[in-house]
């Protein structure tokens, strides 16, 4: 069952002008877990709302008549009945009160993900067994300090710690360990600052552990006063055996790594986003074969082709091979034996939809398949060099994880 929660209060739009009267509005507010927050008004006062404004940008609430809430991006989303309408909140600020998105007010920002812990983590469950006893140690050592840290620019740090939570009952102890990103700035920003962030490093994770998981909680610093948002938590992928990149193995690296991913995200954002769409869906069809095609073009276009301020003009074909070259001492490339030429011709056939028989040797069915799982690899390779990842430490990341692709 969904876990839902209820907050009853008064909400208003606010205003700078102190002067003007406030007209409160009593509602409730519901949050069910990983589907949505919705705000249940009465229906003469939600439509009169709506009627003004397909959408309120800010509404202020007081919950419990003594907790400040801040609702952003509200939208009609249906009549609930008895007199009820309910509208769409995208987020929620439960714990302060800001003007907008943009208001700068917070210096830290938590984000939880279901499986990070996956990838990053250290072993501090110690199992011992004693005579006809067994015992279990928690290892709290440095729980502290930071997995990993790391300045992204000046004044802003990004990080990996880990947590312990013990739950004690009278039937049962329950132990979990987990591990979050936080994100350190050394003078307030906006929330819609760190929530670009949380977007940016939620898809260097992806890439990482190779699916695509998203945020199941956030919290805020606000003057020392901790504000959590409610929000739609997205359904995460599930987690694969192993990482590609490996944390324990790589931990002195990724420091670097994250200061790679953020100066150059805005170039590899939309090629990385291209990989991790084709890794997210389960089915097949050409479009994917052309979407990671594509962002191999794209890829050499914004990091690899320089010459004349990256006007040189390459045909496709060349462009494919410089990138073989470039990670020919790579085992899993040697070992997918891409034929540039089918390539090439199954990009110019799937891309302007010629015909058959003026691309021959375009490739179909389960050759495209496999065709387009052999580009992925050579994709990724391609993002772990801009991380900084030498063809030593590639070859590593590729091991283990390589079992996942059979072709």
């Amino acid at each position: 069952m969904l876990d839902q929660r209820e907050y009853f209060g008064d909400f208003w739009i606010p205003s700078n002008d102190s002067t003007q009267t406030t007209h409160k509005m009593r509602g409730r507010l519901k949050v069910v877990e990983g589907e949505s927050v919705l705000l249940e008004l009465s229906e003469v006062v939600g439509l009169k709302f709506l009627m003004k404004q397909n959408t309120i940008n800010v509404l202020w609430g007081d919950i419990f008549g003594d907790i400040s809430i801040t609702l952003f991006c509200i939208s009609f989303h249906q009549l609930a009945g008895k007199g009820i309408v309910s509208l769409s909140v995208k987020y929620a600020l439960y714990g302060c009160h800001v003007f907008s998105l943009d208001t700068p007010a917070f210096n830290e920002c938590e984000v939880k993900y279901p499986y990070l812990h996956h990838w990053a983590s250290t072993k501090r469950l110690l199992f011992q067994q004693e005579n006809d006893s067994n015992h279990i140690f928690i290892d709290n050592t440095n729980i502290l300090s930071p997995l990993v840290k790391t300045e992204l620019e000046n004044g802003l740090q990004a990080m990996i710690c880990e947590n312990i939570l013990t739950r004690i009952s009278s039937y049962k102890i329950a132990v979990e360990q987990s591990s979050f990103l936080k994100f350190e700035t050394n003078q307030n920003v906006s929330f819609k600052c760190f929530h670009e962030l949380i977007i940016e490093f939620t898809q260097f994770i992806a890439i990482a552990q190779y699916f695509q998981q998203y945020p199941t909680e956030i919290y805020l610093n606000a003057n020392g006063e901790k504000v959590q948002v409610l929000f739609s938590v997205e359904h995460s992928d599930q987690p694969h055996p192993h990482s590609l990149i490996q944390f324990s193995e790589l931990k002195n690296k990724i420091p670097e790594m994250m200061r790679r991913w953020h100066s150059n995200y805005t170039q590899v954002s939309p090629i990385c986003r291209y990989l991790i769409q084709t890794i997210h869906y389960n089915t097949f069809d050409f479009p994917d074969f052309l979407i990671v095609a594509h962002a191999l073009e794209g890829y050499h276009k914004r990091f690899l082709n320089k010459k004349n301020g990256g006007k040189d003009k390459q045909k496709y074909k060349e462009q494919v091979d410089i990138l073989l070259d470039k990670f020919k001492d790579v085992e899993v490339i040697k070992k997918s034996n891409i034929d540039t030429e089918v390539l090439t011709q199954s990009r110019d056939k799937y891309s302007h939809l010629i015909p058959d028989e003026e691309k021959p040797l375009a490739a179909s069915g389960q050759e495209l398949y496999y065709l387009t799982l052999k580009c992925k690899i050579l994709l990724t390779c391609c993002i772990l060099d801009l991380l900084g990842l030498n063809i030593e430490e590639i070859n590593m990341c590729w091991q283990k994880f390589i079992k996942l692709f059979d072709f």
